[in-house]
C-alpha cells in the first residue's frame, strides 16, 4: 500500500490511478495523516450461463469453420 501526500497525488493523478488499475491501495495523506485510500473495485466474475445470454442476446453463436477444432 502507497501512501502519498495530496500535493504529490494531484501531480501524479494518472499514474497513481494506473497503479491503482493494476491492484495496488493507495492512501492519500495531508500532514501525515490518512484522508482517503484509493482501491481497484472489484471485478464481478461472470458466470458460462452470463457468457451464453449475452451471446444470445447478441445473436448467437458463429459456429461456421469450427469443424477443424480438436475435440477435448
Amino acid at each position: 500500500m502507497k501512501r502519498v501526500p495530496i500535493a504529490e497525488a494531484e501531480a501524479r493523478w494518472s499514474a497513481l490511478l494506473g497503479s491503482v488499475e493494476a491492484g495496488d491501495e493507495v492512501v492519500i495523506t495531508r500532514d501525515g495523516k490518512a484522508v482517503a485510500r484509493l482501491v481497484p473495485v472489484p471485478q464481478a466474475k461472470r458466470s458460462v450461463a452470463d457468457v451464453f445470454r449475452t451471446a444470445r442476446l447478441l445473436g448467437g453463436f458463429d459456429m461456421a469453420g469450427t469443424d477443424n477444432l480438436p475435440n477435448e
